[in-house]
């Protein structure tokens, strides 16, 4: 069984890497419906609902970063591409239009100043790999 190192991931904002990434979520989802009848000992569900994914992206804050982690305001729609172990030929990649839900900001006097940011799906998520 073949794993794949964080380390190598990616997420790009349309053609461009954001920098200082730290860790990234990915969440999918769909909706069940319930068909459930009186006198059933168990609940019963169908498949059929609507997908869903959200994504959030940590990172150390990079003001320079004006292709990246700049890009990301609050209310803006954007392309996203995440990819788990690179951008090499055959990697696997996850890609869709997302709108920036919110930002988290945070920062001490000992620590590095960080960016939170996270999405939400406005259409499909495409699953391939890289050509």
């Amino acid at each position: 069984m073949s794993t794949t190192d964080g380390n190598d991931g990616i997420v790009k904002v349309g053609a461009n890497a954001i920098a200082e990434i730290q860790s990234w979520s990915l969440t999918e989802s769909a909706d069940v419906k319930e068909d459930t009848s009186m006198g059933d000992a168990f609940k019963t569900r169908k498949t059929g609902g609507i997908k869903d994914w959200n994504v959030t992206i940590d990172c150390w804050w990079d003001a320079t970063d004006t292709n990246g982690q700049e890009t990301l305001e609050v209310g803006s729609e954007v392309a996203l591409v995440l990819l788990p172990g690179g951008d090499g030929s055959g990697d696997k990649q996850y890609a869709g239009n997302a709108i920036v839900t919110s930002i988290n900001s945070s920062g001490s006097k000992d620590g590095i100043v960080t960016r939170n940011f996270s999405a939400d799906a406005n259409g499909a998520l495409t699953k391939s790999t890289v050509a």
